[in-house]
């Protein structure tokens, strides 16, 4: 069995010892994802919207071991695999993740698609649980920016064999964009433009990356 973990985060106490023990609860079980929590070195700016917290890092789907839903999956930043998955579905696709200071991803998001279509189960696992660090670098707007043209572009070069997937995932920035307006109100209400700026900008930066062809940045 292989843990992954990035190499900006801070293990649980007991997180060795808490994979330990799931692997010998489920010893059927090939991928897992564990409990990410973020940790901002300087406090949670309030610009940062509830709804982007994700593209930080957080991960937490509650106290208890479950099945992963559909439209979920494990992160790269705390997961478990084993041998045999890779043997079944293959290895990550190398067109995906980071590239330098191109902010490519979904590689983990590929390869558990190809898993569930293997039928391989994916578990949550709660107690498998670590904090994400996040510098005050990670914060400005030329690295958001860069990260969430990667996230668009990850997703175009995930879907683009596909005529069909790619309309559709297409269609799908786009309704994201349109429901950004509305959920950036309830920030404008409560004062806080910076989140509500930050809420479009965000699905404006994936939705150009979407559109952008090849691998350099726009």
């Amino acid at each position: 069995s292989i843990l992954y973990i990035d190499d900006d985060v801070i293990p649980s106490e007991h997180l060795l010892a808490s994979v330990a023990e799931y692997l010998n609860q489920y010893p059927d079980i090939l991928c897992a994802g564990g409990r990410i929590f973020v940790t901002f070195d300087e406090g949670k700016p309030e610009w940062i919207p509830e709804e982007l917290m994700p593209m930080f890092g957080l991960h937490d789907l509650g106290e208890e071991a479950i099945d992963y839903p559909k439209n979920n999956f494990p992160r790269g930043g705390n997961m478990m695999i084993r041998k045999k998955a890779f043997e079944l579905c293959g290895l990550f696709d190398t067109e995906l993740g980071r590239k330098g200071s191109v902010l490519l991803g979904s590689e983990e998001k590929a390869f558990f698609a190809r898993a569930r279509k293997q039928g391989i189960q994916l578990m949550y696992w709660p107690r498998m649980a670590l904090h994400h660090r996040i510098g005050p670098q990670r914060l400005n707007k030329s690295y958001l920016r860069n990260q969430s043209v990667g996230i668009g572009r990850s997703e175009r070069i995930r879907v683009q064999a596909s005529v069909s997937g790619t309309m559709l995932k297409l269609l799908s920035e786009v309704i994201k964009l349109a429901g950004s307006f509305v959920l950036s109100l309830n920030y404008i209400i409560k004062g806080k433009w910076g989140a509500a700026a930050l809420l479009i900008k965000f699905r404006l930066w994936v939705l150009a990356g979407f559109l952008q062809t090849g691998h350099e940045p726009v």
